[in-house]
């Protein structure tokens, strides 16, 4: 049994092997539009994940609304920081 089991391992690697090696070729070749066309069939479908989200003490928020509420402190607090450098830019520009 467990033969068996490695024997179909060895198959699947032997058939990767020799995919990532026409992939390769391809890209020497410059054919990009077959080089792409195998890489995406090699490594199969996209699926993005979505990673927690932690407020700013730390807990994890977990409904629809505290998300919302916690992007609008985050992308408030970027503009924040972005006026301070343009103001203390503006400072320097005209000290000079």
């Amino acid at each position: 049994m467990l033969d068996k089991e490695f024997q179909k391992l060895a198959r699947e690697s032997k058939e990767e092997y020799k995919t990532c090696k026409e992939i390769e070729e391809n890209g020497r070749r410059g054919r990009t539009r077959e080089m792409y066309a195998k890489v995406k069939k090699l490594t199969g479908k996209f699926t993005p994940r979505m990673g927690t989200l932690r407020g700013r003490d730390g807990n994890t928020i977990k409904d629809e609304a505290g998300t919302k509420e916690r992007w609008k402190e985050y992308t408030e607090e970027l503009y924040k920081k972005n006026s301070r450098v343009m103001e203390e830019q503006n400072k320097t520009d005209k000290s000079i």
